[in-house]
């Protein structure tokens, strides 16, 4: 005897339709975001915002807090690039130079060459 959902039961298919109905509004949503308009014919009162303006605050976009902080280092790390810094993964505070204030440490030979 076959269901006329199929092997579904209806909680199942109402939630899908649901969910499926979410996606398609985030979408629009994206889309209406990045959508092309005229600026002469623009009549909507909108606020000017730049990239910087975005960056640590939560979009409509953003489902978890996660997404906000990926987005804001995407946004970050391409700003960088864009002027031309040079980055590099071994880069950190440790292997500044020593500022001429403080005392460098001596250099320390590795455990296996030590007698």
């Amino acid at each position: 005897m076959a269901q006329a959902g199929g092997p579904f039961s209806p909680a199942v298919l109402g939630e899908f339709d649901a969910h499926s109905e979410r996606i398609r509004a985030r979408a629009r949503a994206r889309q209406e975001a990045v959508r092309m308009r005229s600026v002469v014919n623009d009549t909507d009162q909108r606020e000017v915002a730049s990239e910087e303006d975005a960056l640590g605050r939560r979009m409509p976009q953003d489902e978890w807090q996660g997404d906000t902080n990926l987005r804001t280092l995407r946004a970050l790390l391409k700003m960088i690039d864009e002027r031309g810094y040079e980055r590099c993964a071994a880069a950190h505070p440790a292997a500044a130079a020593p500022t001429p204030d403080s005392t460098p440490l001596p250099p320390r030979r590795p455990d296996l060459l030590t007698k």
